[in-house]
């Protein structure tokens, strides 16, 4: 006998499936989730947006304690426009690893992630860093050959690519 129960059981988990199925694939077909090793061997979570086509392209970096997957939003901006897009949690947040400490290892972080990112085939070396005026100071005391790769925007509301300055060196 077909109890009437298991019959809305089974509808209430098909329905729960369809709901949340669209979300199991809300991954963009040009999106890679990583993790990027840092030197004190902590990882952290970091989305890459790659434009179509063969690269190496520059890169828009931004890191943030928000969500790294808020970025979603903006990578169809950054890649019709040549740019890959990496977006990162920082130590700590969201699916990275470590203990979130603001502002004492954002800066080793920032530097570790740039090298990082400019070692990778789809990167040409330029990037560029975006985000809040917090990781704005962290990224403009990166120092060395990080920051040489590096513009910061300080967290500007326009893409960093509606910068003419960028236009030159991104």
């Amino acid at each position: 006998m077909h109890h009437p129960t298991a019959s809305l059981n089974r509808f209430i988990v098909a329905l729960c499936a369809l709901l949340l199925l669209p979300n199991s694939f809300a991954q963009e077909a040009n999106e890679q989730v990583v993790m990027v090793p840092m030197r004190d061997g902590v990882n952290l979570a970091t989305n890459i947006y790659l434009p179509e086509g063969d690269g190496p392209w520059p890169v828009v970096l931004t890191r943030t304690p928000y969500d790294k997957n808020r970025a979603r939003r903006s990578a169809d901006l950054y890649n019709e426009n040549g740019y890959a897009l990496v977006s990162q949690d920082v130590r700590g947040r969201y699916e990275s690893e470590g203990i979130y400490q603001p502002f004492e290892v954002d800066m080793p972080d920032g530097y570790d992630t740039v090298e990082w990112i400019a070692a990778q085939d789809f990167s040409n070396g330029k990037i560029g860093i975006f985000g809040t005026w917090h990781y704005f100071k962290s990224c403009s005391r990166l120092g060395s050959s990080a920051f040489n790769r590096c513009l910061c925007d300080g967290g500007a509301r326009q893409p960093v690519l509606s910068f003419p300055v960028c236009r030159r060196c991104v």
